[in-house]
């Protein structure tokens, strides 16, 4: 009789075993307004393009990946590439693995989807797997295998190849250097543009001193020690990284081609004018209106003490041309994404930012400030 429960419960332990490594067909990791990536037969993944809001294939991620990686990786690298020839791509990235309580390991990964301007969305997900060393991949590993060179859209037209960059320091910062943390795998750059040589990938949840920023608060430069000690000084794009508030008070540098594209400093009026509005940048446009018509009155009812300070979108969230919810949509603002504020209405719902020099309204309850923004100045909220 003990042999038999015996034999019942080791038929139980291998069918839940199963059950854990095969993924239901049809479950979805990752479902957004950019690209969509559900499970299929054997493990694969099927990973599809949003276009005018139907998905069009553009390939498989192999189900072999999974028991490969908890039998032979044991370091964060780039393993598989997505790529159609349309000049969107996704990038499959193995982060880690932990043993499981049965049935192998629960390995990590991260997708990143890129399009012709850029990096789009990522996604983080666990898949447990058996640790398999007979598996062999269809395919040769990414981070051995040469890469196919990104579409020439992806480096803005303006902005040539740059191969030897030195800074111009715009205001010398009161503190050496801050702690920067990456929120996703990402790039590290030789220079403060997508134009500029990659010196490495950053892994998630690296965290790095940073001694500049941009002016623009657009990018950041960090220390890395990268794979076999080799030691790192570049660029990574801010949006990918949480700031410490020690990061408000290094050193600004020029955006690279010499243009402050962050909003202006609310300029106190002149005694013979009687104007109090908060001046416009130049990024925008001389053309740009930020009153758009006179719908909103820019008048300062709260001076601030400070021109400037950085804000962190904690969702992907709107940004609208005037702090309303009614007022016309400007952008969508990636999660985690950094930016320079240089106003606020006066009930704190309200913030403007300047997001790749675009400026609009962003609802605060939908940022993280940092502890500068309490000194800037206010505007009253639209009635």
């Amino acid at each position: 009789m003990k042999k038999f429960w015996l034999l019942i419960l080791m038929t139980l332990v291998l069918l839940l075993a199963a059950a854990t490594v095969t993924a239901q067909e049809g479950t979805c990791i990752a479902r957004g307004v950019y690209y969509q990536a559900c499970y299929v037969a054997d493990n694969r993944l099927e990973v599809l393009r949003i276009e005018g809001g139907q998905g069009v294939r553009m390939g498989f991620v192999p189900g072999e990946i999974y028991p490969y990686a908890a039998a032979n990786l044991n370091s964060p690298q780039l393993l598989y590439t997505v790529d159609d020839g349309s000049g969107f791509s996704l990038e499959v990235y193995f982060t880690g693995k932990q043993l499981a309580p049965v049935n192998g390991y629960d390995t990590t990964w991260t997708l990143v989807y890129y399009g012709p301007g850029g990096r789009l969305a990522s996604t983080e997900y666990t898949k447990r797997a058996a640790a398999d060393p007979t598996v062999s991949l269809p395919f040769a590993p990414a981070a051995t295998r040469t890469r196919t060179a990104a579409p020439a859209a992806s480096a803005p037209a303006a902005v040539p190849v740059v191969t030897d960059y030195e800074p111009t320091i715009v205001q010398g910062g009161t503190v050496e250097n801050c702690r920067v943390r990456a929120t996703y795998t990402v790039r590290m750059r030789q220079a403060p543009t997508t134009g500029s040589a990659m010196l490495d990938y950053v892994p998630f949840g690296t965290t790095m001193p940073a001694d500049m920023i941009t002016t623009d608060g657009q990018w950041v430069r960090a220390f890395f020690v990268g794979d076999g000690g080799t030691p790192h000084l570049g660029w990574v794009f801010a949006r990918y990284l949480d700031l410490s508030d020690a990061c408000e008070e290094i050193t600004t540098v020029a955006p690279l081609g010499g243009a402050v594209s962050a909003p202006a400093a609310v300029v106190p009026a002149a005694d013979d004018d009687g104007d109090t509005t908060a001046a416009a940048p130049a990024a925008q446009g001389e053309d740009f209106d930020p009153t758009f018509g006179g719908q909103l009155d820019l008048s300062i009812v709260e001076p601030g003490s400070v021109g400037t300070c950085l804000v962190r979108s904690t969702y992907t969230v709107r940004m609208r041309a005037m702090p309303s919810m009614s007022a016309p949509q400007l952008d969508n603002v990636p999660y985690q994404s950094s930016m320079p504020a240089d106003l606020v209405t006066s009930d704190g719902e309200w913030v403007r930012a300047n997001y790749l020099g675009a400026l609009g309204w962003i609802s605060s309850r939908y940022l993280s400030l940092s502890e500068a923004c309490e000194g800037l100045a206010a505007i009253a909220p639209m009635e």
